[in-house]
Parts: C-alpha cells; structure tokens; sequence
C-alpha cells in the first residue's frame, strides 16, 4: 500500500519498518513463524486503518494550525497525540484489569465477534435462501453432507453457511465461560471479605485464560476446530445412537 509522506508518515515509517524486520533471514527460523504471521495480519490490517486515522488527523486544519504554533512536524504531532491515546486506554485497560476483569473479558469477547457477524448477516441477504438450505438439517443428511464436504478436495471453500455454523458454536463457547464467569466472581467476593481488598482480582489467572480461549475461538480459528474435532462427533454419536434404538 501506498502512503503519503505529508500526512501518512507514520505509517509508513511502520509498514517499512515490518517490512525489513520479514526480510530478515532470522525470520526464516520455523519457530518464528508465528510472530511473522502476526507481523504480517498488522501490516495487512492494522496499519492501513491506522493510515486512515492519520490521514484524517494532519490533514485537519486546527491540527495543522497546532502543529505550525508549536512549531513541530505534524508527523511528530500526530506520534504525540497517538502517545498520548495509546497511554489513557492501556491505563484504563489497567484499571479493569484490576477491578472489573469481567466487564474487560466480556467487551473483548464481545466487540469483535459481534463486529464479524453482522458483518456476515450484511454480506448475504436471508430472505434470498434457497428452499433446499432446511434439507440439509434433516435426518442424517446433516451429518453426510458434512461427512462429504470434509472428503471433497474442495474443502478449503468456506461458505456463508459454514461460517454462520462457526459462530453459533463460538457464542455457545462464549455461553460456557459466561456461566463459570458468576461461580469465579462470586467466590472473589468470598475473597475479599475474607482476606480484604489488597488483592483486588485473586482469581487473575482464569480471567486471563478466559481472554486467551476468547481469543482462540472468536479471533482466530478455534471456533472451526471446535466444531470439526468436538461438535460434529458428539452429534454423529448421538444420531448413530438414535438410529440403533430406532
């Protein structure tokens, strides 16, 4: 992607700066292949929505006119005012952290996934559906025209069907963590009548592994493994189940 030097400068100066740290053969090591990747989806994502509130920003005229009286680029405008943002969310991240981890966790399992299927609902119009979709759920042509879909070569070819199957097992994965949510902050509340408020979040441990699954399954592809490794077998075992007894 292109960026302008007046207003995108910052980045720019990234882009570049992710560009030569992939370049580098230390990267080529197997074990690296993570953070690589991780580099790449904030190349590809972060940073050109990240031009875009640059581009906006030095070009406002009240912010140049700001920048020309403190006599300062307003690429180093920019850097400052995104220091400054940067410092009150962390800090503020920080103080739920520490005294709401609950309303932390659940505004991050909630703002993206929420984010990603309304924008599925927008991409496909419901009421054009075809006649046949409810066929699929009927009987055991359910569980065989997944069956052939994992044999067929085509397999990489995900669907907006497959994608709405994904995030119903996400918000049920969500729905999990959201009922052992109440026993951990009920026993907190235990905690800190017992021993007092020095430590404001005793429980700090599951709340971070409660972001990291959320993380897993609404962020990445863990609602897909759910669904291939633990959803569809249970649900085959329990149709074969019911054809025996039939």
């Amino acid at each position: 992607m292109n960026y302008r030097n007046d207003t995108q400068s910052i980045s720019k100066v990234l882009s570049v700066y992710i560009d030569r740290t992939i370049e580098n053969p230390n990267f080529s090591k197997p074990s690296l292949e993570a953070l690589k990747n991780f580099l790449l989806s904030l190349q590809q994502n972060l940073i050109p929505k990240l031009s875009i509130v640059e581009h906006k920003i030095c070009s406002n005229p009240s912010f140049t006119q700001l920048c020309n009286s403190l006599n300062i680029p307003k690429k180093y405008g920019f850097l400052g005012l995104f220091a400054i943002a940067l410092f009150s969310i962390s800090s503020y991240i920080r103080y739920l952290w520490s005294k709401r981890p609950r309303l932390l966790s659940d505004a991050f399992a909630i703002a993206g996934p929420s984010s990603s299927c309304i924008k599925l609902i927008y991409s496909e119009s419901l009421t054009n559906s075809s006649s046949n979709d409810d066929d699929e759920y009927e009987s055991n042509n359910y569980l065989n025209n997944y069956k052939n879909n994992i044999i067929n070569k085509d397999k990489d070819v995900i669907t907006n069907k497959d994608r709405y199957k994904y995030w119903v097992i996400y918000w049920l994965f969500y729905g999990v963590f959201h009922i052992s949510d109440n026993m951990v902050s009920a026993n907190t509340q235990k905690a800190i009548k017992k021993y007092g408020t020095k430590n404001k979040n005793p429980y700090w441990y599951y709340w971070l592994i409660k972001i990291i699954g959320i993380y897993w399954a609404g962020y990445g592809n863990g609602k897909v493994t759910l669904y291939q490794k633990i959803v569809i077998p249970i649900l085959r075992k329990y149709h074969e189940m019911n054809m025996k007894q039939n």
